[in-house]
C-alpha cells in the first residue's frame, strides 16, 4: 500500500513524467534506428543514405537526451521526494557513485600523450604515413592500446555490460 502511494506520487509528478517520457523516446528511437538500420538506409537510397541515416540517428538521440536533461534541470528541485535522506542513505549513495565512477573509468582508453605534442605543433608526423595512421597519432586517446588482448579483459571479465553496471551504480 505504501509502495503504491509512492509510485502514484511519482507518476503524478510532472518532472518524473517528462523524464520517463524522454527515456522512453530515447529507448524506442535507439531500438528502431538500430534494428531497422539496413532498411532505413535502403529507403533513403543513393550514396547519401548512410550519411543521412547517421545524421538522423544523431539528431533524434540528441533531442531525446536534451529533453531528459532539460527535465532534470527544470524539475530537480521541485520533484516528488519520498523521504529526506539519512546519513546511512547518503553514505550508501556515495559508495554506489564511487563504484560507478571506478567501473566507468575502467572503460576509458589510455591517454595518448604524444598527441599533445602534435596539437601544440612541437612534433610533425612523417608525411610518408597514411592519413589514417597520422590521424591515430594525433588522437588524444589510444583506442588500439588493448587490441591484442581480445574482447574479454579488465572490467569485462566481471560483466558483459560494464557500462550499464557503471551507470546503474552512478
Amino acid at each position: 500500500m505504501v509502495a503504491a502511494s509512492k509510485l502514484g506520487a511519482l507518476a503524478r509528478d510532472r518532472g518524473a513524467r517528462w523524464v520517463m517520457a524522454g527515456w522512453t523516446v530515447f529507448t524506442v528511437e535507439n531500438l528502431v534506428m538500430s534494428e531497422y538500420k539496413a532498411d532505413i538506409k535502403k529507403l533513403w537510397g543513393g550514396a547519401s543514405g548512410p550519411k543521412a541515416y547517421m545524421t538522423t540517428y544523431a539528431t533524434l538521440s540528441t533531442l531525446a537526451s536534451f529533453s531528459i536533461f532539460a527535465a532534470y534541470w527544470r524539475f530537480a528541485q521541485f520533484g516528488a521526494m519520498w523521504t529526506l535522506p539519512t546519513l546511512q542513505t547518503r553514505a550508501l549513495a556515495f559508495a554506489f557513485r564511487a563504484a560507478g565512477v571506478v567501473t566507468l573509468s575502467q572503460l576509458c582508453p589510455p591517454i595518448n600523450l604524444g598527441a599533445l605534442q602534435i596539437a601544440l605543433g612541437l612534433y610533425e608526423p612523417p608525411r610518408d604515413l597514411s592519413p589514417q595512421v597520422r590521424g591515430q597519432m594525433a588522437c588524444p586517446f589510444d583506442f588500439n592500446a588493448y587490441a591484442g588482448r581480445g574482447e574479454v579483459y579488465g572490467i569485462t571479465r566481471m560483466s558483459r555490460r560494464p557500462e550499464l553496471v557503471g551507470v546503474g551504480q552512478d
